[in-house]
């Protein structure tokens, strides 16, 4: 079986592994979305999957994706990785201690449309099978072909942030792929204006995700980080006696030690109460 559906709730601990000088993670998983024959290296038990069909399903908090992407993972975002991904910011309307379970009509409904999109791709032969070349060709119509080219040439004169860019390479590869799906699901195999036009939507939704993620998430990381600084500098200024400060100067200079002192007073209950005269000798470092 060439399928293979994957579960990744900490994507952060995917991204550092794929990172890594000598990892082959972010190739294999490359491989796997270009649909390329995907081998190991065992010269002892040698294995292939030839037309893999790899779903990845994976969760990482906004502000662990910014601070992975900025830091020593950003090559992920450059490399090719991370464009494979359609990636979507979801948020909790509310919590609820006992959730009541879906209805199961919905489920079906949903079951129903999937099986009429399998047996349109795979032809209407009474049956269908991965394992099995029977796929059908897809065509778009003319008028949807329209809306594509308007969109082609609106997307390349946006001006975008270089991360959102970056995570969007692939954007029209996503829009043709999201007709499509589109079109199977209504049991058709050629795309009309409707599934193009539905298809921007959702390709809207995943730049509005990474818009949001990259404006928030930065604040997110960027407020973990000084409290990370402000409890790293607390421990190491003097309680009660007086010493010498010259130990802070390897990692905080004197501007970012005013940063963090003020931003950990601000914080509610503040960290640590320090009048102005304090704060500058800690500052001169002279006490």
């Amino acid at each position: 079986d060439n399928r293979l559906l994957i579960d990744a709730q900490e994507f952060s601990a995917v991204l550092k592994k794929a990172s890594g000088k000598e990892a082959t993670l972010s190739a294999r998983l490359r491989e796997s979305w270009d649909g390329d024959t995907l081998s190991n290296t065992s010269a002892s038990n040698a294995m292939q999957a030839e037309h893999p069909h790899v779903v990845v399903n994976a969760s990482v908090p906004d502000s662990e994706l910014v601070r992975l992407l900025t830091g020593d993972s950003a090559v992920e975002a450059s490399n090719g990785l991370l464009n494979r991904f359609s990636i979507t910011h979801q948020l909790r309307s509310q919590i609820v201690a006992d959730p009541a379970p879906g209805a199961p009509w919905v489920f079906e409904q949903m079951a129903d449309a999937y099986r009429l999109a399998l047996a349109t791709a795979w032809g209407h032969g009474g049956g269908y099978s991965v394992l099995q070349e029977s796929s059908v060709a897809l065509t778009m119509s003319e008028e949807a072909h329209v809306v594509y080219r308007d969109w082609y040439l609106t997307s390349q004169a946006r001006v975008e942030s270089a991360y959102v860019r970056a995570l969007l390479a692939r954007e029209s590869s996503f829009l043709l792929c999201y007709a499509a799906m589109l079109a199977l699901l209504r049991g058709s195999v050629c795309t009309e204006v409707e599934d193009m036009e539905a298809a921007k939507l959702l390709l809207g939704y995943w730049r509005n995700s990474l818009e949001f993620i990259f404006s928030h998430g930065q604040q997110t990381a960027e407020a973990l980080q000084m409290d990370e600084d402000a409890r790293r500098l607390l421990r190491r200024l003097p309680i009660g006696v007086p010493r010498p400060m010259n130990d802070l100067k390897d990692t905080f200079t004197s501007a970012k030690r005013k940063d963090v002192l003020n931003w950990a007073q601000r914080q509610s209950p503040p960290m640590v109460a320090l009048s102005r005269e304090r704060i500058i000798r800690i500052l001169r470092q002279e006490d």
